[in-house]
């Protein structure tokens, strides 16, 4: 007698269709994880320059307003000696202020680099410039 060694009845392999279709749904599913975990990393950077600029921007405004000078003294500097980042200061013409005397001034801090990025930005009501 003649015995057969494949089973008809049940089913014990993948098609080779099955393993395809089962790898493009896996890789699918890993390219989404990497991109939302690449975009992950660079949201928590992004928030710790934020808080990092914050920080020293807070103190940096705290002494420009102990101090009698006017804001119009202040041009640029750097934002800490840890930091990577620096600040420039520039009066914005006209606005509300002028017409109190006053002037509004803009504080932008970026990261240094062979692309300077903004990090945060700041307007400031001050003294007229003389």
């Amino acid at each position: 007698m003649y015995s057969n060694s494949f089973r008809t009845s049940g089913r014990h392999a993948l098609t080779i269709v099955e393993v395809v279709v089962s790898i493009a749904l896996l890789s699918t599913l890993l390219v989404g994880m990497l991109t939302a975990y690449s975009r992950h990393v660079r949201q928590i950077n992004r928030a710790d320059e934020l808080q990092i600029a914050t920080k020293y921007v807070d103190a940096l405004v705290a002494d420009w307003f102990r101090d009698t000078q006017p804001l119009s003294d202040y041009k640029s500097g750097s934002l800490g000696p840890e930091s990577n980042m620096y600040w420039q200061m520039t009066a914005k013409p006209g606005g509300p202020a002028s017409l109190y005397g006053g002037a509004t001034y803009e504080l932008n801090v970026f990261k240094q680099g062979s692309d300077p990025r903004l990090v945060l930005s700041l307007e400031l009501l001050g003294e007229a410039p003389q």
